[in-house]
C-alpha cells in the first residue's frame, strides 16, 4: 500500500488486498442473493472491495482496512496562475527547450529541465515561482514530465517561500516523490502568506543522473468551501465503479463486469451494488439470471425509471433493472452486437442506439431502435454510424465510440459528438441522417463530455482528437438548439485544465461541475491525472476551480447528481491488480450549499406532498417553507466511460399561488422533459437548492 500526500487529501494506492469471503446463496429468481451490507454513512470511509484478477468468487466482503485518511489536511484550491513567472538556477536552452517558464504554460508536453548539454549542472536544482501578488499559500502540485523519457524526476526535495524573492525561510515540506509520471503534491506544514515559492530538488527520483525537469508547477491554497464547496471523505465499493444510475427510491446503482476489478472475456455475469444515499449502506450482488456482462455498454433510463442496459461484453445481450422490484430480467439482444456504444431514451419512451465497435466486430454500427411496447430491436439502415465518426487514426474500432446524443420531439436526436461533425437523426420508419454542421471550431474531442444544461442548450468540453494517447484540449463550446434547423454552435471559456476520461454533471442552478480526467488519456493510468474540479457558470461562460479531489477520476470513472443536490464520483481503472484501481467513491458538496466556515447554508424545504408520478402538461402545485426564486427538473443519470446523455436540466415556468405556494407548469413537449425520472428542485433567492423530491414524468 503506497500513499501519495498532498493539496489537501491522502491517496491510498492498494496493490493488493486479503479479506473473509462470505459464500452468496443463491436466490429464488435465479441469480445470486444480495450480499450482507456494508454498513457506512455518506461521506465516511466503509470496508473496500476485493482486488482479485480475473473471476472472483460469488461473494460478499469482509472488513478490511478503510481508504482514505480521516487525518487528511485541510481540502484546498488551485490558485489562478494568471500573471506568474518563473525562473530556474539553472536551465538547458541549447539541446533544447526547458526554459523555467515552461512550466507554466499549462502545457505538459513541455517543461523546465536543469542544464544537460556540454557537462550537466550538479544537484541541487532549484525553480521559483513569482506569483507577482501575495497570497496564502498552503501546497504545491508538480507534473513530472511525460513519462516516455523518465530522466530528471525530482526525488527529494525542499519547498521554502519568500515575500521578496531574497530572503527564503526555512523549508515549508521536504520529502521524497516516487519515480514515477504521477502527478506529485507537497502540503505546507502551515499555511504561509507569500509571493514567491521555490521547489528545490537534492536528488532525481531513479537516481539515472544529476537532472531535474517539471512539466507543470501549480500553487494551492486553503479552500473556502462557500465559493469552492467540500469533498466527503473517501466511500469504500466492493466492486470499481464503471457505470451507474440514479434510481426513483434514493439509490444508486453501480456495476462493474464480471470481476469487481477486471474485464475479459464473455462470461455472462454481472457483478453489481446499489448504495442507498439515505442511509449510506452499500449492498453488492452478482447478476447471473440475465446471462448478460454488462461491462462496457449501452445505458438508457426508461420512462418507467427502470435502467435498459445494452451489450458491452456480452455484445447482443440487453437486460433491464427494475428499482421496485430490485430485479433484472432480459429483453430481447440487439440485432447488432456492440460494445462502448452510445445510447438515448426517445421523446416516445422508446430507446435509441448506435456504434460500438469495441465489441462484436468493427465496423457497421449503425442505428437501431428498441420498443418499450414489444421489447423488441428495429434496425435503421438510413442511420449509418459511418457519417457520426471521428478521424481517430485506429479506424472504426475507436472512432464510433462513446456517442453524444440529445433526444428532442418527434422521435428525432441530434448527435452533437465526439466527432465535430453534428447531424440530425430520425428513428421513423427506416430513419435516416442529415448533417447539422459543425461543432464551431471544435476538433474531434472523443473521451469529451455533452451536458444539456437549459432547454435546447447545451455543453461540450474536453476530449481528444484520438481516443488515446493524443493531447486532451480544455477548450469548452455551448450548442444551442433553439435558433432554427441548424444548432449554433459557439466557443466558450476554457477550462483552466485541459482533460479527457473527465465527467460532468449539470446541477439544479444550470452551473456545470467537472470532474476528473488527464492531460493525455491513457486507459488504465493516473498518469497526468488532473485533480481539479471546474464548475462553468452559463451567465459568464467561465470556469472556476474548486475544491480538489482526493483521488483521480480518470478511465472508467462516474459522476453523479445526486437528490439532495450534491455529487457523486466515483471509479477508475478495472484493470486486475493494478495500482489505478480505484474501488471507491466521494461526494463533492457545492458551494451553492456551504457558508464560507464550511456549515451548511440554510435549505429551502419542499413542504406539499409531491406525487410519485405526473403527467406532460400538468400543472403541479407545490408549497415550500420559504420564498423561491425558481424550481428546476433535472433528469436522473446513467453514467459510464465519460458518457451520460440521460441527465439534462429543465428550468420550469411557475406561478405563485399564494404565501410561498407556487404552480409548476410542466413542459407539454416530451422531446423537452423526456419522460423518466426528474428530481425536482427548489432554488431560494440565494441560488440554494432544496433536496428533491423524485418523480415520474411520463
Amino acid at each position: 500500500m503506497s500513499r501519495l500526500r498532498g493539496r489537501g487529501f491522502v491517496l491510498l494506492a492498494l496493490t493488493a488486498a486479503t479479506t473473509a469471503l462470505v459464500p452468496l446463496v443463491p436466490s429464488a429468481a435465479g441469480h445470486a442473493a444480495p450480499a450482507p451490507h456494508l454498513h457506512s454513512p455518506l461521506g465516511q470511509a466503509a470496508p473496500p472491495g476485493a482486488h482479485h484478477h480475473g473471476a472472483p468468487p460469488a461473494s460478499a466482503l469482509g472488513p478490511a482496512a478503510p481508504i482514505g485518511d480521516p487525518e487528511s489536511p485541510a481540502p484546498v484550491v488551485d490558485l489562478a496562475r494568471s500573471g506568474w513567472t518563473a525562473t530556474a538556477g539553472d536551465e538547458e536552452t541549447a539541446a533544447e527547450k526547458g526554459r523555467a517558464h515552461l512550466a507554466l504554460d499549462g502545457n505538459p508536453s513541455t517543461f523546465w529541465h536543469s542544464k544537460w548539454s556540454n557537462g550537466p549542472a550538479s544537484l541541487p536544482h532549484s525553480i521559483t515561482i513569482d506569483m507577482h501578488r501575495t497570497a496564502v499559500v498552503s501546497g504545491l502540485t508538480y507534473q513530472p514530465r511525460p513519462t516516455d523519457i523518465p530522466n530528471g524526476r525530482i526525488g527529494a526535495y525542499s519547498i521554502a517561500t519568500s515575500t521578496d524573492g531574497l530572503t527564503f525561510g526555512a523549508p515549508v515540506a521536504t520529502g521524497t516523490w516516487k519515480d514515477d509520471g504521477f502527478v506529485k503534491s507537497a502540503t505546507f506544514a502551515r499555511p504561509e502568506t507569500a509571493r514567491f515559492v521555490r521547489l528545490t530538488a537534492t536528488s532525481e527520483a531513479g537516481g539515472r543522473g544529476p537532472w531535474s525537469s517539471a512539466a507543470e508547477l501549480h500553487l494551492s491554497g486553503p479552500a473556502n468551501p462557500g465559493a469552492h464547496g467540500a469533498w466527503g471523505r473517501t466511500i469504500s465499493f466492493p466492486l470499481v465503479p464503471v457505470a451507474t444510475a440514479v434510481l426513483p427510491n434514493n439509490k444508486l446503482l453501480a456495476w462493474s463486469a464480471f470481476a469487481t476489478d477486471g474485464f475479459g472475456g464473455s462470461n455472462g455475469y454481472t457483478q453489481t451494488a446499489i448504495m442507498d444515499l439515505t442511509t449510506g449502506e452499500i449492498t453488492r450482488r452478482r447478476v447471473d439470471n440475465t446471462g448478460h456482462d454488462m461491462f462496457c455498454p449501452g445505458t438508457a433510463v426508461l420512462k418507467d425509471g427502470r435502467v435498459l442496459v445494452t451489450g458491452g461484453s456480452n455484445d447482443r445481450r440487453a437486460s433491464i433493472y427494475d428499482p421496485v422490484t430490485n430485479e433484472w430480467t432480459s429483453t430481447t439482444g440487439m440485432n447488432i452486437p456492440r460494445g462502448y456504444q452510445a445510447m438515448t431514451l426517445l421523446s416516445n419512451g422508446d430507446a435509441f442506439v448506435l456504434g460500438g465497435s469495441w465489441n462484436g466486430g468493427i465496423g457497421g454500427k449503425d442505428g437501431e431502435v428498441w420498443s418499450a411496447a414489444g421489447g423488441t430491436w428495429r434496425r435503421l439502415p438510413g442511420v449509418p454510424v459511418k457519417t457520426t465518426m471521428t478521424d481517430d487514426p485506429a479506424g472504426p474500432y475507436r472512432a464510433d465510440n462513446h456517442q453524444w446524443l440529445h433526444a428532442i420531439s418527434g422521435g428525432r436526436v441530434l448527435h452533437l459528438g465526439p466527432s465535430k461533425q453534428l447531424n440530425w437523426i430520425s428513428t421513423r420508419g427506416d430513419g435516416s441522417i442529415t448533417p447539422a454542421g459543425t461543432r464551431a471550431d471544435s476538433t474531434d474531442a472523443m473521451n469529451g463530455n455533452a451536458v444539456a444544461y437549459d432547454i435546447g442548450k447545451l455543453l461540450t468540453l474536453g476530449g481528444a482528437t484520438a481516443y488515446e494517447k493524443a493531447p486532451a484540449t480544455n477548450r469548452a463550446y455551448t450548442v444551442d438548439l433553439n435558433g432554427g434547423k441548424k444548432p449554433i454552435s459557439a466557443r466558450t471559456g476554457d477550462m483552466s485544465h485541459a482533460r479527457a476520461f473527465s465527467n460532468s454533471v449539470v446541477m439544479p442552478d444550470g452551473k456545470v461541475a467537472v470532474f476528473g480526467g488527464q492531460f493525455t488519456p491513457v486507459p488504465f493510468s493516473d498518469d497526468r491525472s488532473v485533480l481539479t474540479p471546474e464548475i462553468w457558470d452559463p451567465a459568464t461562460g467561465r470556469f472556476t476551480p474548486v475544491a480538489s479531489m482526493a483521488v483521480p477520476r480518470n478511465y472508467h470513472s462516474v459522476a453523479n447528481l445526486l437528490p439532495d443536490g450534491r455529487i457523486f464520483t466515483g471509479g477508475g481503472g478495472l484493470c486486475g491488480g493494478c495500482t489505478t484501481n480505484h474501488p471507491n467513491g466521494a461526494i463533492f458538496t457545492p458551494p451553492y450549499l456551504l457558508n464560507p466556515d464550511g456549515t451548511e447554508r440554510t435549505r429551502p424545504r419542499l413542504i406539499s406532498t409531491i406525487p410519485t408520478r405526473t403527467a406532460h402538461g400538468a400543472r403541479l402545485p407545490v408549497r415550500t417553507d420559504t420564498a423561491i426564486a425558481s424550481f428546476a427538473l433535472v433528469r436522473a443519470g446513467a453514467a459510464t466511460h465519460s458518457t451520460d446523455n440521460d441527465q439534462r436540466r429543465v428550468p420550469l415556468t411557475y406561478r405563485q399561488t399564494g404565501t410561498h405556494a407556487y404552480e409548476l407548469a410542466i413542459p407539454t413537449d416530451p422531446g423537452v422533459a423526456l419522460p423518466g425520472t426528474y428530481m425536482l428542485f427548489a432554488l431560494d433567492m440565494r441560488g440554494v437548492p432544496s433536496k428533491a423530491a423524485l418523480l415520474t414524468l411520463n
